[in-house]
């Protein structure tokens, strides 16, 4: 089983955090169906259990913190919403979680402009 987090970051488009936990809980559904075992444990992860989005319209309750994460397969890292550099800034709690993490053998991805945060860790 590969243990999947993906992170919810402050300022983050909500659609780039849902569609991938959409896409692997479907792919799990697929093989139980077809009798077979899941292959992904999927995590929400972030810097507080709730992450709010468009003024409060929306929020996130994640799985985990950041610390709560020893062992992790895959990071997923979502499109951020709006200047780059304050989405960034307000993340950055999260730069040394993903370098730990990477260092450790972690696969990390990023979606769109998540590149930002992914860059900022220098990995």
């Amino acid at each position: 089983m590969k243990n999947v987090s993906i992170l919810v970051p402050e300022s983050a488009v909500i659609e780039s955090v849902a569609d991938p936990q959409y896409m692997f809980s479907a792919a799990n559904n697929f093989l139980i169906s077809n009798n077979k075992e899941p292959l992904f444990k999927v995590a929400l992860v972030g810097g507080k259990k709730e992450i709010r989005f468009n003024n409060g319209m929306f929020s996130v309750h994640t799985d985990k913190l950041l610390h709560d994460v020893t062992q992790t397969d895959l990071i997923i890292i979502p499109a951020l919403f709006g200047d780059m550099k304050t989405a960034v800034e307000l993340n950055k709690e999260a730069i040394p979680w993903i370098v730990k993490h990477y260092k450790k053998g972690t696969e990390v991805a990023s979606l769109c402009v998540g590149a930002f945060l992914l860059a900022s860790t220098g990995i």
